[in-house]
């Protein structure tokens, strides 16, 4: 019988900041989370820079849970 894991993933884009939440509905606790502020002052989204953002945190998230997203 396969456990059901009772977590959430959520990310946060803005102008100023990329953040990433790994919640427990269970339990209701973050396990994991991470922010990165933004130093640019245009509207655009550097979507380079999300991808390293995600890249490097999504693999800690699997890392941390056991199981791919």
């Amino acid at each position: 019988m396969t456990e059901e894991l009772n977590l959430e993933v959520y990310l946060s884009i803005s102008k100023k900041k990329f953040e990433i939440y790994l919640l427990d509905k269970k339990n209701l606790k973050n396990l994991y989370y991470e922010e990165l502020y933004l130093k640019s002052d245009t509207d655009l989204i550097d979507y380079n820079l999300l991808n390293s953002f995600l890249d490097k945190n999504i693999f800690k998230i699997e890392k941390l849970i056991g199981n791919f997203l």
